[in-house]
């Protein structure tokens, strides 16, 4: 996706924002279990302050979490980091929570930087789901159990309020890989 930015003077800055849709192909297998998991996890101590709705603490121990961790991150070096030719291609799952939005409850718009890319996996659409939207192109991303949204995450994104109880996402980053850097979820 392409956006154009005037600059003055007749100037315009055009820069490819990269942001995909998929589909999990376990979805109908994990998504019951995820959001049994989700849904009974404690709300997380400390949460930003832009998410208004319930967020646990890390995921990334659970199996099913990596397996869509690792199918996230295949998706990544391909579609994302294919064109690259340089080391940046290393990028690893730095963390990854869940979701639980009542009626109405939102999320204001935010980024995730300085991560390089983001994700977020519908696990629980009731109908009056709100949709992921995102501000810098106006792309609404209905949800759907199953769907994945992968997002440089530089891009600024936001959920207006819920109409419903129990919308249910998994959510995650990938940061660049440093050889100092160590993490869990290495893919």
């Amino acid at each position: 996706m392409t956006v154009g930015q005037n600059l003055g003077e007749g100037t315009v800055c055009f820069e490819r924002l990269f942001m995909e849709t998929y589909d999990y192909p376990k979805a109908e297998e994990v998504n019951q279990t995820l959001f049994d998991l989700i849904q009974k996890s404690d709300k997380r101590s400390i949460q930003p302050e832009v998410v208004k709705a319930k967020m646990t603490s890390d995921l990334g121990q659970v199996k099913e979490v990596k397996d869509i961790i690792d199918w996230t991150s295949d998706i990544i070096h391909k579609d994302f980091l294919g064109y690259l030719k340089t080391s940046k291609k290393n990028v690893y799952c730095s963390d990854v929570w869940g979701n639980f939005y009542t009626y109405r409850d939102y999320a204001e718009p935010h980024h995730h930087a300085p991560a390089a890319y983001s994700w977020v996996y519908f696990v629980h659409a009731p109908n009056g789901s709100s949709p992921l939207i995102f501000l810098t192109n106006g792309v609404q991303v209905d949800p759907k159990p199953g769907r994945m949204v992968i997002f440089e995450s530089r891009i600024n994104h936001t959920v207006p309020p819920n109409n419903c109880h129990g919308r249910c996402i998994l959510s995650g980053n990938f940061i660049h890989h440093h050889n100092n850097t160590t993490s869990t979820y290495y893919s």
